[in-house]
């Protein structure tokens, strides 16, 4: 599997998973828009205005914008939480939608998630418009910005 994609703040993640925003959708709001604090960031966003568990990552991703040192044992904590958060939602994801859009006789399973990159294999006849049709689902229900591969 080819490695995540990077930000200046680290591997590309779904930080905010109730609402589905993004590390690099953060990071630019940030960068860009002058959010300087958690509640700005919400106010630009969305993200940590649900239940708040992603606030450690959000607080995280504005000291990185600002050039402000972050304790790698934050950084740790934060990563792992994420990745099990994320890994969660995308289980979640693939039973309320794609796996309904897959024909009788054929299979959708979760092979790895890396960050916001998910490889499913679709056992079934190679159907590019199926593979399509799966892969925005489990955007519009994930993140817009997830990469959905087909192994």
């Amino acid at each position: 599997m080819d490695a995540p994609r990077n930000t200046p703040e680290g591997p590309l993640r779904l930080v905010c998973r109730c609402l589905g925003v993004s590390s690099a959708r953060i990071a630019a709001v940030v960068r860009t828009g002058g959010a300087t604090d958690i509640a700005a960031v919400g106010r630009a966003t969305g993200a940590g205005t649900g239940c708040t568990t992603c606030h450690a990552e959000l607080e995280e991703i504005v000291r990185a914008c600002q050039g402000q040192p972050v304790p790698a044992v934050t950084r740790e904590v934060n990563r792992r939480t994420c990745s099990d958060e994320t890994r969660l939602r995308i289980d979640a994801a693939l039973e309320l939608g794609p796996t309904r859009l897959v024909p009788p006789g054929a299979s959708l399973e979760l092979v790895s998630v890396e960050g916001l990159r998910v490889e499913l294999l679709l056992r079934a006849a190679r159907d590019p418009e199926l593979e399509r049709a799966i892969a925005e689902r489990l955007r519009k229900l994930v993140c817009p910005d997830l990469e959905v591969v087909f192994a």
